[in-house]
Order: structure tokens, then C-alpha cells, then sequence
């Protein structure tokens, strides 16, 4: 194995770690350990052949055993296997389990040989040269695959002059000798061959393995992140759509500076990796929204509360606001995309939708109900609720970690989906921070139905003219087309109509208001509250509405005295016009 791979591994699985909640401990400690064990499995196999090695050749010169005698410094071990080119962890657990089994080797065949009954002939210098002969072909042979070069016992082995030396041959006899470079040749050559080749063999393998190994890890940790990602944006469960490329993963990973069989590994190991961790992701995440994501609770007269299944919503149910025993339910939904009604929306917080089920699948609102989320953020923020696919702004309060609005009563409360947005853009007019209607103007200028000066004002008490009334309406219904064609020249004036010409075709076609008798329309002259009373009665479809009962409310509710409740002839003003359709919107007024 390559151990130069080692430190780059785990940079990679660190790189992936620290984006993926926090596995890099983990991670870090499984590459380690296959260091610390790979360094201690090389230290054994070299420190267990020169231990053999030397205790056998102190026997045979007649010295006393020592373990210590010939056994390298911990700088020539480093220098002989290369470790400063490994990592730390690998050189250490190598130079510690060297030397642990070099002295155990030494000693156990020191004592072997002090038993061996034979005798210095042939036969037993044939045997004792295979010993030494497989002991130094194995070092041999390994130690030539690691640097580098060819298969070839036979350069490899040293003289017959260099064996005699080494092993102090000279002293024994002619026959001892003669079958001691026998057996040492016959055995260095047998074990060099193998030695070679199984390490060539191990090499590859553990190569390979590992890059199998280091890619199911970087796999799984991008796989689970893109699965709960993909779940998160809706997007389907595809483990192929979401998965790198083949490239991508090669130059993510920096795996262009492995060796071929660790990249191929990789490769395999990550898309294994990555497959099963993505749908184990996507189906997870998808198993925590199904569970336990809807609240209900049966309330009576008596009132009560509601909290959504994650505590972040809560509706409160005051006594005595409905009758009719109903159940009421929060469903956690998912998280709204942006929106734009005019304005730029900004969500803040999951969909939750509020549904009512009881005999009438309703409730009727004798006092208000108070829906409250939790909220840290820009005063900009709002509750809003979706009506026809668009998020509509409703009145809210932001207070002590909270942003709450009524339900208002004299309503049915059928429910609804509800979420807060921030609007970024929104900016309050300068003007109406005192006002009587600062409610309802502020609603309606969050909406985007009603417009200011340049100035930023609003000049509440300005008369409202025909065409900013109708243009008004025209944006609160979202009148999008005319319902027929209808040419504007039919009036004198049509060349005044500007900016108001959209909105004055879309309420001619649909019936609510008509010019004057001489022909003209006058969008720039101030309504009157008559004028306003009429076309309201058109466009609710009910000819008993009367300014009457608006004057009224405005007087209970605001203490504000209209000039209309005495002259309808009078001009209206831009904010008893947002005050009228307020409450009209709201189902307050019929």
C-alpha cells in the first residue's frame, strides 16, 4: 500500500466533514485507525525477520545472546522503510512494534538454535542456510517492490564471499559451508520470488480496498447531504439526478495524484456510499415531516388553545367566541417559495394551515381570535395568509419574541394557510403613524393597493378622486382584464384618463360606475360619498348599503365624525376610502 494517500484521505473526508454535520471526529478517527493498525502489521513482519535473522547468526558465532546487539536506531529504521514519507501515526506504531518483536524473534530462535542437536555437517548446513537464506530473501523481495525495482533474486542476493563473512562460514567445515550457500540460495530465491509478488499482489488490493473504503465514507457524507437538500426543495427522490459526476468527484477529491486502482475504488466506493445515504436521507427527513406534524384539539365555548406540533404556531380561542363544539387543527407545511404581490416577500417560516371541522366546517366569530408566532426579525415582518394562491398581509403585532394578529369577529372563520414574511422594500407613510386609520392604511399600503406621494406621505385627509378610488378597487380585486371591449373615446375627456385607463375599462365592463351626462367621466375631480355609496352597492350587490353605517362604525370604533353621515355630497377622503374598503374586504360591513 501507498501509505502517501493516507494524509490527502484525510484532508478530503475533512474538506466533506466540515459542510456535514460535524462528522469529522468520527471520520478522522476510522482513517487513523487503518493508519496506526497498517503502520503495526509492518513493523511486526520486518522487526520478526531480523530478530530471527540475528539471533540465529549470534548462536552460530558463539556470542551470548543479546537482543540489543544489532538492532537498528529508531533514525536507520526510519531511514532503511522510508517512514518520514508516511504519516506520523503509521511511523509510529511501525518503530514501536518493530522493535517489540524483534527482541521476541531474536530470543526465540537464539534458544532454538542452543537445542538443535545437529550435527556441522551437510545436511544441517543446508538447513541452516535455508533459514537465513528465506530470512534475507524475504527482506529482499520486499524491500525491492517498495523501491521501486524489477523482480530479480538473482541481483538481489549477495556474493557467496559476502554470506561466508556475514555468517562467519570460515570457521566451520568445507561440508557445512558448501550445503549452507546451497540452502541459503535455494531459499533466498524461493522467498525473494514470493515475497515480491505477494506484496505486488497486497499492494494492489489494499490499494484498491482502501479507495473503496475512503469513497463509501466521502460518498455517504455528499449523499445525505444532497438527500435532505433534494427533500427540503421538493425535489424528487433521485439519487442519479442529485449524484457528481465522475470527473467532478475526481477533481473534488484530488484523485487525479492516486494511483489508478485507488481512484477506480474511490470512484465505486463513493457512488455505494452515496446511493444508499442519499434515500436513507430523503426518506428520513421525509418520515420526520410525516410524523407528528398535524395538532388538534376539540374546543367548546369555553375556549382554548392550540399549539402547532413544532410549538411555533399558536392559535388562542377566548370563551364564549363560538358555540358549536369544533375541532381545530394545525398542520405544519412546508416552507413558501419568495413571493412578489408588488412587493418583495422574504418567508421567515414554515406554511401552517389552520382547518376547522365541526357540522358547518366553519366558525362564527363572536370575539377574536388571536393567531401568534414565534418571531425574532425586521419590524418589516408580517403575518400573512394565502387567498387565491397570493399572500395577503394582515394586521400585526411584533412583541417579546412574538408576531400575533386577530381574527377579527363578525365573521365565519373557515381556517386557512398562514405564514410570516419579511418585506424588505415596504416603507410606512410619514404621515399616518398618529392617524385615525393608521391600521388600515398601513394593511392596504403592505397589500400594495394604495400608493403615497413622493414625499412618502399619504395625505389621509385629501379628497380621494374618481380615478384613485377606482384604481383602488381595481388593485384589491385584482382586476387583471376588461370583460368585453370597450372604447375609451366614448368620453370627451378620455385623453385625461392616463395611468387610470386599465382600471376605468375593467369597472365599466363589469357594471359599477358610468359618466356623467354630458359625456365625460372627470377621473380627476374628488367622489363624493353618494358616488362612493353607489358604486359599493353595485359592486357588493346590495342596494340597502349606506355610507350611513360606515359613518357610524368609524364614530364606535375610531370616534372619528364623518362629514358624510350629515352630506353625502361632500368629498370622501383617501382614508375613509381604505376605511370603507377595509371593512368591506373583511366581510365587517354587508
Amino acid at each position: 500500500m501507498n501509505l502517501k494517500k493516507i494524509p490527502m484521505i484525510i484532508i478530503i473526508i475533512l474538506i466533506i466533514s466540515s459542510n456535514v454535520f460535524g462528522y469529522i471526529p468520527n471520520i478522522a478517527y476510522t482513517v487513523s485507525f487503518l493508519e496506526s493498525e497498517l503502520g503495526e502489521k509492518d513493523g511486526q513482519l520486518f522487526g520478526s525477520t531480523l530478530g530471527q535473522k540475528n539471533g540465529y547468526l549470534d548462536y552460530f558465532r558463539n556470542y551470548s545472546p543479546s537482543w540489543k546487539r544489532y538492532i537498528p536506531s529508531d533514525e536507520e529504521i526510519s531511514y532503511e522503510f522510508k517512514l518520514t514519507l508516511k504519516s506520523s501515526s503509521y511511523r509510529n506504531n511501525f518503530l514501536t512494534s518493530y522493535k517489540e518483536t524483534y527482541e521476541e524473534s531474536y530470543n526465540t530462535a537464539y534458544n532454538e538454535a542452543l537445542f538443535n542437536t545437529y550435527q556441522n555437517t551437510f545436511e544441517f548446513g543446508t538447513e541452516n542456510g535455508k533459514i537465513f537464506g528465506a530470512l534475507d530473501g524475504e527482506i529482499k523481495g520486499k524491500r525491492d517492490f517498495y523501491n521501486g525495482l524489477d523482480n530479480n533474486w538473482e541481483k538481489a542476493i549477495q556474493s557467496e564471499g559476502y554470506v561466508k563473512e556475514k555468517y562467519s562460514l570460515f570457521r566451520d567445515s568445507d561440508d557445512y559451508i558448501k550445503g549452507f550457500i546451497i540452502g541459503y540460495r535455494s531459499a533466498f530465491s524461493e522467498t525473494y520470488t514470493g515475497a515480491f509478488r505477494t506484496t505486488n499482489i497486497e499492494n494492489n488490493k489494499v490499494s484498491r480496498e482502501n479507495g473503496v473504503e475512503h469513497g463509501n465514507i466521502a460518498g455517504a457524507e455528499l449523499g445525505t447531504l444532497k438527500g435532505k437538500i433534494d427533500y427540503l426543495k421538493n425535489n424528487k427522490n433521485n439519487w442519479q439526478n442529485a449524484i457528481i459526476s465522475d470527473i467532478e468527484i475526481i477533481n473534488k477529491y484530488k484523485l487525479i495524484l492516486e494511483d489508478r486502482d485507488y481512484r477506480d475504488g474511490f470512484i465505486v466506493g463513493f457512488k455505494d456510499g452515496f446511493m444508499s445515504s442519499y434515500v436513507d436521507a430523503f426518506q428520513s427527513s421525509s418520515m420526520e415531516n410525516i410524523n407528528g406534524k398535524i395538532r388538534y384539539e376539540e374546543i367548546s365555548m369555553d375556549g382554548g388553545i392550540i399549539i402547532s406540533s413544532d410549538d411555533w404556531v399558536s392559535l388562542e380561542i377566548e370563551e364564549g367566541t363560538f358555540y358549536l363544539n369544533t375541532i381545530v387543527s394545525i398542520e405544519k407545511a412546508e416552507f413558501p417559495v419568495k413571493f412578489v404581490n408588488s412587493g418583495f416577500l422574504e418567508p421567515t417560516t414554515n406554511e401552517y394551515k389552520v382547518e376547522i371541522n365541526n357540522y358547518y366546517d366553519s366558525i362564527e366569530l363572536r370575539k377574536p381570535i388571536t393567531l401568534t408566532f414565534k418571531y425574532i426579525g425586521s419590524n418589516k415582518g408580517g403575518i400573512y395568509k394565502k387567498v387565491d394562491n397570493k399572500w395577503i398581509y394582515l394586521p400585526s403585532e411584533i412583541k417579546d419574541g412574538t408576531i400575533s394578529t386577530q381574527i377579527n369577529s363578525q365573521t365565519e372563520f373557515t381556517g386557512g394557510a398562514y405564514s410570516v414574511f419579511i418585506d424588505s422594500i415596504f416603507q410606512s407613510f410619514s404621515d399616518t403613524t398618529s392617524h385615525w386609520a393608521k391600521n388600515e392604511i398601513n394593511t392596504y399600503a403592505r397589500r400594495y393597493y394604495i400608493e403615497g406621494y413622493d414625499d412618502n406621505t399619504f395625505r389621509p385627509e385629501r379628497s380621494i378622486t374618481r380615478g384613485e378610488f377606482i384604481a383602488l378597487l381595481n388593485r384589491i380585486y385584482f382586476w387583471k382584464e376588461p370583460l368585453f371591449d370597450i372604447d375609451l373615446k366614448i368620453f370627451k375627456d378620455h385623453l385625461v384618463f392616463g395611468s387610470y385607463s386599465t382600471a376605468i375599462t375593467n369597472a365599466l365592463t363589469r357594471g359599477y360606475i358610468n359618466g356623467y351626462p354630458d359625456g365625460t367621466f372627470r377621473p380627476n375631480i374628488p367622489i363624493t360619498y353618494q358616488e362612493a355609496e353607489w358604486f359599493i352597492q353595485k359592486l357588493i350587490n346590495n342596494t340597502n348599503f349606506k355610507w350611513d353605517v360606515v359613518a357610524i362604525k368609524m364614530l364606535e370604533e375610531k370616534g372619528v365624525s364623518s362629514k358624510g353621515y350629515d352630506d353625502k355630497n361632500q368629498n370622501i377622503t383617501r382614508a375613509e376610502a381604505v376605511y370603507l374598503m377595509y371593512n368591506i374586504q373583511e366581510n365587517y360591513i354587508k
